[in-house]
This record gives structure tokens, C-alpha cells and sequence, in this order.
């Protein structure tokens, strides 16, 4: 009987130290978990954006965050950061979300998405050449309409114009 109670006695002292290393494992864990991952608000300050955008981005599925089961706090890893930085910086040109979706999908699959950002950019600048080129011939429409409305009187509007000046004199009624 007394070799049972000492065998038993030194299983209950490994459990005690295995315990013990489960706790300092998991704390460091823990400590490990917040050097290399962020909360919403600090990702949000690291990035220069906000708490609501990173939501949003995890909300709509471009990041995905991971829910603490202590404090269920989510929080964000590196590679969650630079994914964000990403799709900001994607933002900054003018991408869409849709079009950001197209190139996180193929660099998920191994992919590279040069080839699909340079179509995409290449479409951006046809489409603001287009807008370019309709702003320019509307600067020259209104520098022409201050040239000639400039001298023109100011009349109180009728029952059949508005404003004179953009409805033209043919309305007007002696």
C-alpha cells in the first residue's frame, strides 16, 4: 500500500507541474498573442484609419479577426495588418471593394494579381481621362457663361422662368 500512495503522490506532483507549465504556457501565449496582434482601435491607429473601417472590413470578410474565448476581444494578427494596409492603400487608388475582393481571391489561391491590378488600373485611368476631358469642356462652358452673363441684368423670375441667365432670353416675355 505505501508503494501506491508514493506513486500516487508523485503523479499528483507531475500533474501539479504540468499544470503549472499549461499556465505559463497559456500566459505566454497570451503575452505572445498581443505583441503580434492588435484590438480593432489599435490596428485602427496603426493604420491611420478607423475603429468603424476595420469593422467594416471585417464585417464584409476582407480580414478576418480571432475572438479571444477569455475576453472575447477580437483581435487582429501581422498578417491580418498587412492585408488591411492592402486594401486601404487599394482604397487610396480609387479600387472597389468588388475589385479588391478579385485580388485578395486570386493571391488566396497562390496567384499573383499583377496582372488583374494592371487591367484594373489601366480601366481607372481610361475612365478619369473620360471624366478629365468632360470637367475641361464644362470649365469652358462655365468660363464662357461668367464672360457672357457678366453685364447681364438681373430680373425676378416669372410664371415662366426661373433664372434668365440659364434658361435663356427666349423665355422672356415683353
Amino acid at each position: 500500500m505505501l508503494i501506491y500512495t508514493s506513486k500516487l503522490r508523485y503523479f499528483a506532483d507531475f500533474c501539479l507541474v504540468l499544470s503549472s507549465l499549461a499556465t505559463l504556457c497559456r500566459g505566454l501565449f497570451i503575452f505572445l498573442a498581443g505583441v503580434f496582434s492588435m484590438r480593432v482601435s489599435g490596428l485602427a491607429k496603426a493604420l491611420n484609419t478607423t475603429p468603424d473601417t476595420v469593422r467594416y472590413y471585417t464585417r464584409i470578410g476582407l480580414i478576418a479577426a480571432i475572438k479571444s474565448s477569455e475576453n472575447g476581444y477580437k483581435s487582429y494578427g501581422t498578417k491580418v495588418q498587412q492585408r488591411l494596409k492592402f486594401i486601404l492603400s487599394a482604397r487610396q487608388l480609387d479600387f472597389s471593394v468588388a475589385e479588391i475582393k478579385d485580388i485578395l481571391a486570386e493571391s488566396d489561391k497562390g496567384h499573383t494579381a499583377c496582372p488583374l491590378v494592371r487591367e484594373i488600373v489601366e480601366r481607372h485611368l481610361a475612365e478619369t481621362e473620360k471624366q478629365f476631358q468632360a470637367a475641361l469642356l464644362l470649365r469652358e462652358k462655365l468660363r464662357n457663361a461668367v464672360a457672357k452673363w457678366r453685364d447681364k441684368p438681373n430680373k425676378a423670375p416669372t410664371g415662366h422662368m426661373i433664372c434668365h441667365l440659364i434658361e435663356g432670353d427666349n423665355h422672356e416675355q415683353n
